[in-house]
């Protein structure tokens, strides 16, 4: 067998073990370990305003952005599942949302949240929407058109109502 001084190899197997792991579903922390969140019957939606981002550190608007950028260097249609992906649900409140939209707005050419979705929530509703958002794993194909992400905006005002 020839070694050679080529890292593209080990890069790619790194890259693959990474995607088997979003595949599945693991995240960095769990290695084969038990999940740290006990079992909950599930009686609804989960947590009203998100599901685990109170178990995630919680996370600056730097590092949000510098994941967001490294995952997405260029335009994407679905700012909001990006955003998800950088840990956006785990910010401290609804400026530093702001504050990572202007950032990546600036550097990207792009607003990861679209306009129909904050003219019909406001900016001081968004973080709660991105954190309902991560917990209910709302697909891609939901966001397709203005009419369906308005029906997404009536459903977690629905389920985020208080009874």
């Amino acid at each position: 067998m020839r070694v050679t001084q080529d890292w593209s190899f080990f890069y790619h197997t790194l890259a693959m073990i990474g995607w088997l792991r979003r595949l599945t579903g693991a995240s960095r922390g769990d290695r084969g370990t038990r999940s740290r969140k006990p079992q909950q019957a599930d009686d609804g939606p989960r947590d009203r305003a998100g599901a685990d981002y109170y178990l995630q550190p919680r996370r600056t608007v730097s590092q949000v952005f510098d994941e967001f950028y490294a995952r997405n260097p260029q335009r994407t249609p679905f700012g909001i599942h990006r955003l998800c992906e950088a840990g956006a649900a785990s910010l401290e409140n609804d400026e530093d949302l702001r504050a990572v939209c202007d950032r990546i707005a600036k550097h990207c050419n792009m607003d990861p949240i679209s306009p129909t979705l904050r003219k019909s929530l406001g900016n001081d509703r968004l973080l709660a929407y991105l954190r309902w958002h991560a917990a209910n794993d709302i697909d891609e194909e939901q966001y397709r058109d203005g009419r369906s992400i308005i029906e997404l905006v009536r459903r977690f005002e629905k389920d985020t109502s208080q009874p």
